[in-house]
This record gives C-alpha cells, structure tokens and sequence, in this order.
C-alpha cells in the first residue's frame, strides 16, 4: 500500500532549528506532491501590572504577525510549491493541534530544538500517532496530543 501524503503541517518559532524542519517539510511536499502548511504560533503571554492584566494592542499583534508572515515567505523559494503561511496567536500546543484539524493534516512536522532531530507525527483524522509511538493522541479535545507537542516545544525532547 503506497502512503499518501496530500497535506504536511509544519510549525516553526522561526528559529534556525525550527526552519531546518521546514526545509525539509518543503522537501517532503516536493517529494509527495502535498501541500504544505507553514504554520507559526504567536503565544501572547498574560502579563499583569499591580494586578491588572495587560492586553497586546492590535497593531502590536499585526504587526507581529506580519513579520512572521514575512520570514515564513522568505523560506520558501519554489513558486512552484503548493503551500499556504499561516500566522495564528494563541497556546501553542492546542492552536497546533487545532490548525492540524482544520487543516485536515496527513502528517505534521515539529522541530525538537536539536537541529538533528524532528518530530514527525502522523495525523489520520482526529488521532495524531506521536514520534513513531504506537500510542494515538487525539487532536480533537484530547490532551495528550497537547502534553506531547508541548514537551517537544518547551523541552526540545519528543
């Protein structure tokens, strides 16, 4: 049975590690003929001041959004390429797993903070099969997709 590939989510802070895994994400895509989702998740940290809470003004968030849009765009060099950027803020974890949903994701592609390692998670529908595990993790209100992806970002160990 030959796999089939038709849609990859990779994410990426924009670090240097994190774009080798979209380098390679571009490869894959070029490989399978999928489209790519370069995905980039702003997280907007509460801050609060003498106990008020502080909100990020929208030209702040745009402006933020629009530079990652601008780095993302600048990783890819192939018009040829079907993919599509997308910049969303919020908890990374679950606004990855959320956008791996909406996006109907084949597979989704993180990077581990090692610049040797990534962590590929195969997505079938609402299970996401974490780093060649034989556990499912799901992506539709499960928590488990959610520890995994936020070990792998915050620890940089799938």
């Amino acid at each position: 049975m030959k796999i089939q590939i038709k849609r990859i989510l990779c994410a990426t802070d924009l670090s240097d590690f994190s774009n080798s895994a979209v380098i390679q994400a571009i490869g894959m895509a070029k490989e399978f003929g999928s489209t790519l989702f370069i995905c980039h998740v702003i997280d907007l940290p509460l801050v609060t001041m003498h106990g008020a809470a502080f909100v990020y003004p929208e030209d702040q968030i745009e402006e933020m959004r629009t530079g990652a849009m601008d780095q993302i765009k600048g990783l890819v060099k192939d018009s040829a390429l079907n993919w599509e950027a997308v910049v969303e803020t919020g908890p990374v974890s679950s606004t990855l797993c959320g956008l791996a949903a909406e996006k109907q994701a084949d597979l989704a592609i993180v990077s581990t903070g090692d610049p040797t390692a990534v962590l590929a998670a195969w997505v079938d529908g609402s299970q996401m099969n974490c780093g060649g595990d034989q556990e499912n993790y799901g992506t539709n209100g499960g928590h488990r997709a959610h520890e995994k992806i936020d070990k792998v970002l915050k620890k940089g160990d799938p």
